[in-house]
């Protein structure tokens, strides 16, 4: 978020301010220079300028079509449960789509990838078992599990009662939750210490 909140700052909003003369076309290329400087901080590969045009390309087409769509909508309340599944939907594979760019380290091994994505679906049921073989049914129940709960916290934002019961609660029940949560965090950083001496894949940006 840093790294973003300083190129709107420092690039987009410069860029826009001297295109506005432009219009639709002074903001394409606002975000289109925004997206690609964005991509080339992973890297300078062609991957990487891929996935910042891709995304440039989706922005724009969104920022584009933003009054339309607000237009027709409000026109067709009808349609608006089926345009959020249909945009969340949409957006999940455009992003996915460049997220092959963004992970192969070179462009001929992406469209490889994409030429082959409907291949081999016959072999379906055995690339599953290999791959419950390499995850383990441990790791997959921990990862259903934490899904589950992150889910139903957003659903019920357990945080707001937590809040107000912590700001209107007695002393005695506010330190409890302080208690609480000093273990919590001494348990996790014990973790992480322990965890540290083991071996392990890097974090995507350890790398760069």
């Amino acid at each position: 978020m840093t790294l973003t909140n300083w190129l709107v700052d420092y690039v987009f909003t410069p860029l826009r301010m001297a295109t506005r003369a432009l219009g639709d076309f002074g903001l394409a290329c606002s975000i289109t220079i925004n997206m690609v400087a964005l991509s080339l901080w992973h890297g300078m590969t062609g991957g990487f300028i891929v996935f910042g045009l891709l995304h440039s390309g989706y922005i724009t087409a969104e920022a584009l079509t933003s009054r339309w769509r607000s237009r027709f909508f409000k026109k067709h309340q009808n349609l608006n449960a089926t345009g959020d599944f249909l945009g969340r939907l949409l957006t999940f594979h455009f992003v996915a789509f460049a997220l092959v760019f963004f992970r192969s380290p070179h462009l001929s091994g992406a469209f490889w990838l994409l030429r082959h994505l409907a291949t081999g679906w016959a072999n379906v049921t055995a690339v599953l078992e290999s791959m419950m073989t390499e995850v383990s049914a441990r790791n997959l129940a921990i990862g259903l599990i934490g899904y589950a709960v992150l889910e139903l916290c957003e659903r019920f934002r357990p945080d707001l009662r937590v809040r107000n019961l912590r700001a209107t609660g007695p002393r005695w029940l506010r330190w409890s939750f302080y208690f609480a949560a000093a273990i919590a965090l001494a348990f996790g950083l014990s973790l992480f210490v322990l965890h540290t001496g083991q071996a392990r894949s890097p974090f995507i940006y350890e790398i760069f």
